[in-house]
């Protein structure tokens, strides 16, 4: 099995495919959307979630790169400002149950994608506000 995201894919498609994966509770493919940093640091309880619909998908590159190159891991992991791209993505989520860690409804996260070279694949570094 082919745990690589696709290299030819826009970055948009590679946060489409992310909540599909999420939708479907792979979390091996979930993984495949992500940079190495993330491979150790996300915990999917995806016994809570009935589903996440993906809503909108903005570009936001212009006003937030930056901000990762300055302030984020763009500072220390060697891409290059032509290499990043983020997103405002709105969302909504279903949990079987809200609990004070999980709520169901429309939410809205900041994804930051990276690529090494324009020969690489767009993988999801940052998600976040």
């Amino acid at each position: 099995m082919n745990n690589k995201i696709d290299k030819n894919l826009r970055p948009e498609q590679v946060i489409e495919k992310y909540f599909e994966f999420y939708n479907k509770k792979d979390s091996k493919k979930v993984l495949s959307t992500m940079t190495d940093f993330n491979k150790g640091t996300r915990f999917f309880e995806f016994d809570k979630l009935k589903y996440v619909k993906l809503k909108n998908i903005e570009d936001v590159s212009y006003k937030q790169s930056k901000d990762y190159m300055t302030y984020g891991r763009g500072k220390v992991n060697g891409i290059k400002e032509d290499n990043v791209r983020v997103y405002k993505v709105d969302f909504n989520c279903r949990y079987n149950k809200d609990t004070s860690d999980y709520k169901s409804g429309d939410m809205d996260e900041y994804f930051t994608l990276v690529r090494e070279n324009q020969s690489s694949p767009w993988l999801i570094d940052e998600v976040g506000e």
